[in-house]
């Protein structure tokens, strides 16, 4: 399967699950996934992972761009409301945004926070 911003792997998904790719809706955060989704015919909403970038994901073709996942409002895309919120509701939290350089076996700016990506085994990470 050729990587985003191809649409093959969401077309393969989508096939698999006996889904016309129209009636699927993508939660991406990155440019190259949100022109994957459209690219497949998909609606796709976005939540940036970087500040300041929405623009960005709009001109790419989002459908909607969130600042948090909890801004997400699944009844706009006509499915079913979320059932366990607190009082109807979720704490309210300003975005948390994190910058600083790209390092190899860390994500954007986690290497002043010691904290690995996911695909670099510990045994790797320098002391």
């Amino acid at each position: 399967v050729e990587g985003k911003p191809s649409p093959e792997g969401y077309l393969k998904a989508a096939k698999s699950l006996g889904i016309e790719p129209g009636h699927c809706l993508v939660i991406e955060d990155s440019l190259n996934g949100v022109q994957a989704a459209k690219r497949a015919g998909m609606r796709c909403t976005a939540v940036p992972t970087l500040a300041k970038s929405e623009a960005k994901y709009e001109e790419a073709g989002a459908d909607e761009v969130l600042h948090t996942t909890l801004d997400f409002k699944p009844e706009r895309w006509g499915l079913a409301g979320f059932s366990d919120l607190v009082a109807g509701t979720v704490p309210r939290l300003p975005p948390l945004r994190i910058a600083g350089e790209v390092v190899r076996g860390f994500g954007r700016g986690s290497k002043s926070l010691g904290i690995p990506t996911a695909n670099l085994p510990s045994e790797k990470l320098p002391d």
